[in-house]
């Protein structure tokens, strides 16, 4: 075999495993790509039932004036 054959066999090998490095590299980012988006829409459905759990609906009963007296109430009370 002469050295120019070799080299052509090496440069095709070399191409080969490059491929199949793109390939892998590819398919690992396809994979995190995934477990990130479950992982976000895992956490959104948990904040939802937390939201949802620990905070009450507001109350939307009433007029303007009633709700100006909460926000004075509000307002007017410490934080503590």
């Amino acid at each position: 075999m002469s050295k120019i054959v070799a080299f052509r066999k090496i440069i095709k090998l070399q191409r080969h495993i490059t491929e199949r490095v793109f390939v892998l590299q590819s398919l690992m980012l396809q994979i995190a790509a995934n477990w990130l988006e479950q992982e976000a829409t895992e956490i959104a459905a948990a904040k939802e039932a937390y939201m949802a759990e620990r905070c009450p609906a507001p109350d939307l009963n009433g007029d303007q004036a009633a709700l100006m007296v909460k926000t004075h109430k509000y307002n007017v009370t410490p934080n503590l």
